[in-house]
């Protein structure tokens, strides 16, 4: 019996029982919601906002790259904009022509879109369908992506507890907060968060973008503590468009049933579909040793 408790707990260590829609799925639904909102169909709203719906934001680096912003209390570190959502025609394309395609991911529609698929990164032993640049380390996002509203609890099981401490419901996730505050009024920031693309922070660097200031009055808002610059505007912009699409993306997953219900789902004919069958024949032989 002792053996038995062990080899699931390692199991718990390796497999996976949460697997989300097609990221380019993510991104398309992000985009036509775009397109239809006030802010994809008004160029005045965006020009209150110092803006334009093609402009290019984010910080340029030395080496042409386009950095965003992560917001971790008091640090404030560049993350790159990454080819990955690029590739696989994840981004719909946004132009015929390749260079204008690649510009336009970096404007506002694209940033959106972006936020949607970074979402959903995750780490296994088997390796990772996508990208992992969190300066934390890595850690499973989709297991945050759960809601069982009439019981009102997170996803739950065995490999979510050995997966990196509270698992939050995909509310509390979306809004910065642990589970038991995700519906107060008002809701209360949780310390250390993991998630730094919430809506919490979303209000931040907007108001950082349209101010130069972060909300307790300071300037000192670029990295390292400097004072705010105009590509820092840029910067939080990205940022501010990157964490909106990591909202939008767990609102979709809500009206997919499985999200709703605990149940472990996959995409259809994928490699990652085969990785999730060969993981459960190598768990269904191990536990039959026992």
């Amino acid at each position: 019996m002792k053996a038995k408790a062990t080899l699931i707990i390692i199991l718990s260590l390796f497999f996976d029982n949460s697997w989300a829609y097609e990221l380019g799925t993510h991104a398309r639904i992000s985009q036509n919601a775009y397109l239809k909102s006030y802010l994809g169909m008004n160029n005045e709203l965006f020009l209150e906002l110092g803006l334009f719906p093609d402009d290019v934001i984010g910080g340029e680096l030395s080496n042409g790259e386009i950095s965003y912003y992560d917001v971790r209390g008091n640090q404030i570190r560049e993350r790159v904009a990454d080819n990955y959502s690029l590739a696989d025609g994840r981004i719909p394309r946004l132009s015929n022509d390749n260079a204008e395609h690649i510009r336009k991911s970096v404007t506002p529609i694209g940033w959106l879109m972006r936020g949607a698929i970074r979402e959903d990164d995750y780490i296994t032993l088997f390796g990772a369908d996508n990208p992992q640049d969190d300066p934390d380390g890595n850690f499973v996002r989709p297991y945050h992506h759960f809601f069982d509203p009439v019981n009102n609890l997170p996803l739950n099981g065995v490999s979510t507890f050995f997966r990196g401490g509270v698992v939050h419901t995909a509310p509390a996730w979306a809004l910065g907060t642990t589970n038991t505050d995700a519906f107060s009024n008002p809701i209360v920031p949780e310390g250390s968060r993991r998630n730094h693309f919430t809506v919490l922070d979303a209000r931040e660097v907007m108001y950082r973008a349209l101010t130069g200031l972060d909300k307790a009055g300071n300037k000192t808002i670029g990295p390292g503590n400097r004072d705010a610059i105009e590509a820092d505007r840029k910067a939080y912009w990205a940022t501010t468009f990157r964490a909106l699409g990591d909202v939008v993306h767990l609102i979709q997953d809500m009206a997919q049933p499985q999200h709703t219900r605990n149940d472990p789902h996959s995409p259809v004919n994928s490699d990652a579909q085969q990785v999730y069958e060969e993981q459960r024949k190598c768990q269904a032989w191990l536990m039959g040793l026992f």
